[in-house]
């Protein structure tokens, strides 16, 4: 599996670079097209220094679009608001591609020529990148979502294989076997992981929250943010707040009662996994 992994993240690595190339030759070589086309020249104009020049310009154009991207994950992600976050990650791809492509296009000529290109040029240049930074940009997302469908397949895969494991707690000289059955939340604090378990004991772990919910069942706990991850039986109830986000309030062991907030970005999945586990006569309540 780790090689499987690594020959696929090989392979999305080399397309990052790949796509760069192709953007910056098949622009400069569409643009030079058109504009000979235009201006009855009859050969294709061909400059490699327009090509180093556009490759480079496709790099930060092509760069600054999964900057973009990776920064919309973070705020607004594709499960929760598909729509919405189409129309943005489009208005804001656009924004961005088309501001920079005609300072570059600017700077690119008065660097080549010491002058600049007509406004019907200049309306040419952009539009031809602006489309073939979409198609590439287009061919991004697709990776994306494709990745992240084969990382659920594997981490499927992985929860499959691993429940059902004991987990090796070392303690001084002494070694305690926790079946991933009885834990009941695993909380953060203070930089140490806590693993709780249904007899009300707490056991400090080496491992991540990330790491240890590979030995879960997923369908069964929600990581409601970077402090806690909770199996639905902990949770004692819940509230709306300001801006989208949920207060949650939950006993790890039982007797103690602890706080959490869950970003805007993670309160639609809460609630789609609250209603899975109740009912309107259940003690869980959102006011």
């Amino acid at each position: 599996m780790l090689m499987q992994k690594a020959v696929h993240s090989s392979k999305v690595l080399q397309w990052r670079w790949i796509s760069i190339f192709l953007l910056g030759i098949s622009g400069n070589t569409l643009v030079n097209a058109i504009l000979d086309f235009k201006y009855q020249r009859s050969l294709l104009s061909i400059s490699l220094a327009e090509y180093v020049l556009s490759i480079i310009a496709a790099g930060i154009l092509l760069e600054g679009t999964r900057w973009i991207s990776m920064k919309l994950n973070r705020i607004l992600t594709w499960d929760e608001a598909p729509i919405k976050r189409l129309a943005f990650q489009l208005f804001t791809h656009f924004t961005f591609i088309a501001v920079v492509s005609s300072t570059l296009l600017f700077a690119i000529t008065y660097i080549l020529y010491g002058n600049f290109h007509v406004l019907s040029d200049v309306f040419i240049i952009v539009l031809s990148v602006v489309l073939l930074t979409f198609f590439f940009g287009t061919v991004d997302t697709g990776i994306s979502f494709y990745t992240n469908w084969r990382n659920t397949i594997s981490r499927s895969s992985l929860i499959n294989k691993e429940t059902g494991k004991f987990l090796r707690i070392t303690l001084g000289k002494k070694q305690h076997l926790i079946n991933p059955s009885e834990i009941e939340s695993i909380l953060s604090m203070q930089n140490q992981v806590y693993i709780y378990t249904a007899n009300g004991k707490r056991y400090p772990s080496d491992k991540s929250l990330d790491s240890l919910m590979d030995y879960l069942d997923s369908g069964s706990f929600f990581k409601i943010n970077r402090q806690a991850v909770l199996k639905f039986s902990t949770i004692r109830s819940f509230k709306s707040l300001t801006h989208g986000k949920v207060a949650v309030t939950y006993s790890p062991d039982g007797k103690d009662l602890f706080q959490g907030q869950i970003s805007r970005t993670k309160a639609a999945s809460f609630r789609n996994w609250i209603r899975e586990y109740t009912t309107p006569e259940t003690n869980i309540s959102d006011n």
